[in-house]
């Protein structure tokens, strides 16, 4: 009588069992080698390209500072070079009336009329004596502007300080006006000379 041999195709109990373990381990190596060299390499990458994005960011910036400081420093040639050409002589404070006449011809001839033009009091500086003088009026935007720009150009030691601009309805047909109110400082010299500030 002859022996029959069953063999399953399944496997046993203990072949599954070495199996997972090894599975196990060899999820643990990958995982051990991922995080002890793939990792820290993918890491030091990313790290890399970060630092040198900032490096990039930087290295613009500078740029842009260098080529600023560039425009700033010529600007500051240009000016102090035509600072050093617009040199201006201050009459003397005995010329105040002159001036305040002077200012008010201005005005007049803008087609801005003046209601007040009161100087102040008169301040000594080491170089200058300041009179504040205070002028209120009005006349057509245009007039007021044209003004103040000619009276810029005309006097160059005239500094305004304060100006105000309101508008008054029309009246008996006249187009609307412009209130003006300004504050002015007339940097004089001394009353014996003319000096150079």
């Amino acid at each position: 009588m002859t022996a029959s041999v069953r063999t399953s195709l399944l496997p046993s109990t203990q072949t599954i069992a070495i199996d997972a373990a090894a599975f196990s381990v060899l999820a643990l190596i990958t995982g051990a080698v991922y995080f002890a060299s793939v990792r820290p390499y993918k890491d030091a990458i990313e790290e890399t390209r970060q630092v040198e994005l900032a490096v990039a960011d930087a290295e613009a910036a500078l740029a842009r500072a260098t080529t600023d400081a560039d425009r700033t420093r010529s600007s500051l040639r240009a000016a102090h070079d035509q600072l050093s050409r617009q040199r201006i002589t201050l009459d003397p404070i005995t010329q105040a009336n002159t001036r305040l006449a002077a200012v008010a011809a201005l005005a007049s001839d803008r087609d801005v009329t003046l209601s007040r033009i009161q100087p102040g009091d008169i301040k000594t500086g080491a170089r200058f004596i300041a009179l504040p003088i205070r002028l209120e009026g009005r006349g057509q935007w245009t007039g007021i502007t044209g003004f103040i720009e000619a009276m810029h150009e005309r006097f160059p030691d005239i500094a305004v300080i304060g100006l105000e601009l309101g508008a008054q309805g029309p009246e008996n047909n006249e187009p609307e006006r412009t209130t003006l109110s300004c504050d002015l400082v007339w940097y004089a010299g001394p009353a014996n000379a003319s000096v150079k500030p």
